[in-house]
């Protein structure tokens, strides 16, 4: 039986939450993997640029029937978080000249209290039992890092992580070029060139404070286009971006595939997503069709990045959101309450 729209946000919920419950030795999964990433930014080089810097190519079609990104997204799992968190990683290496050389961070343990390890940086969701104390067990560490085996099989059959010289394996693992499809042969990684290729600069907000592993992968991929459109705008962002069905096609193959996506995101209040007023709040026309008057709007929708929201709780702002919506809370009232949010308002 197909789930109902309430079954699918219960179920994100859930895993949301998840992420947020401690265990009695250990603080949750989305606490303990934002204080490891924010204090690796902290000890990066000097030298390194402010921002996380992703090829576009990663969320772009570029000619392709699929974007990477895309392509990873279309299985359940967390190897889109994993993938944008060890290329995070990869950028807060020190010395520089080590990028694109084995990863030296272990797997499961940290070599000393307080240092990374994977099984730390990738938010692993807790698991809860009814009416029993949960500690930090063995079996809940075997559980964690089977997500994250399965995620990285997963990206080195993509040719995003090279496995093949891992002892043991998953130990020691290789990142690669991030822009390349399946069956493509893989690239050594190297940090993004802005003068030499397209670049989306990702604020470490979107690491350190949670949002990689609060967005769903489809809010994930429309977040980084939506940035990048941003980037590229020659005009203020107060004036917003329009972007009609067909120039989502740029990093979305199928139809409309990008609504619910950016319907969250707006939610959330990373960006606002306004409509030309022939539509409803959900994008449709008031009768339901796509061309009520016989004309299209001409800037069907127009969208403005919020930055300021970053700095928050991405997994606190995503539960918030998705619990309005599970009230039936429609997409205005949601944006006012984030906005208010974010300005401290009550």
């Amino acid at each position: 039986m197909a789930r109902t729209v309430d079954d699918r946000l219960s179920k994100r919920l859930d895993l949301l939450a998840r992420l947020q419950y401690g265990t009695g030795r250990e603080r949750s999964a989305d606490a303990v993997a934002r204080a490891v990433r924010q204090r690796l930014w902290a000890q990066r080089p000097q030298s390194a640029p402010p921002v996380v810097r992703l090829r576009a190519g990663l969320v772009l079609r570029g000619g392709r029937e699929i974007s990477p990104l895309r392509e990873l997204a279309a299985s359940k799992g967390v190897a889109v978080q994993t993938l944008l968190v060890a290329l995070f990683v990869e950028q807060c290496r020190k010395p520089t000249n080590t990028i694109g050389t084995p990863t030296p961070i272990p797997l499961a343990y940290p070599v000393v209290a307080g240092d990374p390890c994977w099984r730390h940086l990738i938010a692993l969701p807790t698991e809860r039992r009814p009416g029993r104390r949960t500690g930090t067990s063995r079996g809940l560490v075997n559980s964690q890092l089977d997500q994250l085996r399965a995620a990285l099989d997963r990206l080195h059959d993509f040719g995003k992580v090279d496995l093949t010289a891992s002892r043991p394996r998953y130990e020691g693992f290789t990142v690669r070029d991030e822009s390349v499809l399946r069956g493509v042969p893989i690239q050594p990684y190297k940090v993004p060139a802005p003068a030499r290729e397209l670049v989306i600069d990702v604020p470490p907000e979107f690491f350190t404070c949670g949002w990689v592993h609060a967005l769903g992968p489809d809010e994930t991929v429309a977040y980084l286009f939506l940035l990048y459109r941003h980037q590229l705008s020659q005009e203020s962002n107060d004036d917003g971006l329009s972007v009609n069905d067909d120039l989502w096609g740029l990093a979305f193959e199928r139809p409309r595939a990008q609504r619910e996506a950016y319907r969250r995101l707006h939610r959330m209040g990373l960006i606002s997503a306004e409509r030309s007023d022939l539509r409803n709040q959900d994008g449709t026309m008031f009768d339901g069709a796509d061309n009520t008057l016989g004309v299209r709007p001409v800037n069907e929708m127009t969208f403005r990045v919020d930055l300021a929201r970053l700095p928050d709780d991405g997994v606190s702002a995503a539960i918030d959101a998705l619990r309005r919506q599970l009230d039936g809370e429609g997409l205005d009232d949601a944006f006012l309450s984030s906005r208010t949010e974010r300005d401290g308002g009550v």
